[in-house]
């Protein structure tokens, strides 16, 4: 499985159009649920993986559907909150579970949007955050988990930026599954991130780049169908575009894999209109 599995991936990262690899998602899930034991979809929760136990109750607070999948929104015990710091970790007692689903719904006007956040989301928090301000969170030491904030309601542009957190923190967690099979850095590189503006090594900037290059492509696809929310959707292209054209060439710090990933998104990026 393993074999076949990173030839995959290679296939996918030399050639699919889609950098968000339509049906790899799938793959990628099953083979690590398989590996470590997860014969169904409802036995990962966030405290369960962290507390390595498949018996511990799940808190939820809500359930969602992403296509026919089921995805928790879960309510992590306040013990938790140390171990993430610098997130406020929302104590509210409603979830706000119809933004999600037009946020959901808004992405999965491209095809393969919808199956590929099914397959990388199992279990939501929620985060609280000013008006003004977006906070997504992920850690691949919580594969299938995504935090992020809800953009007050009643604005025009609260679910392009939903939507934006939450493709967002799925493509980290695709990426870091990804790694997990197949490595894309093998060397030590440490450059400026124009998202994070601060010093960030090479596995960070891949990051960056890859999380980024997935949001832009999706939004132009987004703009080219007519749809709304144009004007957020057209000034975070730009603004992404100019961010990409900031990175340094760290491609001495990875794999073929990993330099062929890089050169395809910078080159996606500069043809981008």
């Amino acid at each position: 499985m393993a074999v076949e599995l990173s030839e995959i991936i290679v296939e996918q990262t030399s050639r699919s159009p889609e950098f968000w690899f339509p049906n790899l998602a799938e793959e990628l899930a099953r083979a690590f649920s398989e590996e470590h034991r997860l014969n169904q979809r409802d036995q990962y929760g966030s405290h369960r993986w962290l507390m390595s136990s498949s018996t511990e109750s799940r808190k939820d607070e809500a359930t969602i559907l992403v296509g026919n999948k089921s995805t928790t929104v879960e309510r992590l015990p306040s013990s938790y909150q140390a171990r993430f710091q610098d997130l406020r970790i929302s104590v509210a007692s409603e979830v706000d579970t119809d933004a999600i689903h037009q946020a959901i719904d808004f992405l999965s006007q491209v095809g393969g949007i919808q199956q590929t956040l099914a397959a990388l989301i199992r279990s939501i928090h929620l985060l609280d955050a000013p008006a003004e301000y977006d906070v997504s969170y992920s850690d691949p030491a919580l594969p299938f988990s995504v935090f992020f904030s809800i953009p007050p309601s009643g604005r025009v542009d609260t679910i392009p930026r939903l939507a934006e957190s939450i493709l967002h923190e799925a493509m980290h967690l695709q990426l870091s599954l990804v790694e997990h099979f197949v490595p894309l850095v093998d060397g030590v590189f440490v450059g400026h991130s124009p998202w994070q503006a601060k010093p960030r090594p090479a596995q960070g900037l891949l990051h960056g780049l890859y999380v980024f290059g997935v949001i832009r492509q999706v939004f132009d696809l987004l703009r080219a169908q007519g749809g709304a929310f144009d004007s957020y959707l057209s000034r975070r292209s730009g603004e992404i575009g100019a961010e990409i054209n900031m990175l340094a060439n760290f491609e001495c710090a990875l794999t073929p894999v990993g330099r062929l990933l890089r050169q395809r998104l910078i080159c996606a990026g500069r043809n981008s209109k």
